[in-house]
């Protein structure tokens, strides 16, 4: 069940950090102070759950490899 839930929040992540991505690309090119805090707002949302996004990558893979070094593989 845990695993599911990783999963899921993984594609959430996913999602969120295409999202952002997507609004960052679209303010390229417009000047002003306003949208220059925005963009950086954004690029630190999608750092941030590109860290989680990693994080819960290398937990989910964690379990798979202790499991196969206790079985001997």
């Amino acid at each position: 069940m845990n695993n599911n839930n990783n999963d899921e929040h993984i594609h959430k992540l996913e999602r969120e950090i295409w999202l952002f991505e997507q609004w960052l690309q679209s303010m390229e090119g417009q000047p002003g102070e306003t949208q220059e805090r925005i963009r950086h707002a954004y690029k630190e949302c999608i750092t941030s759950r590109k860290l989680e996004l990693a994080r819960l990558q290398s937990h989910q893979s964690s379990p798979l490899q202790s499991d196969v070094s206790k079985a001997g593989y």
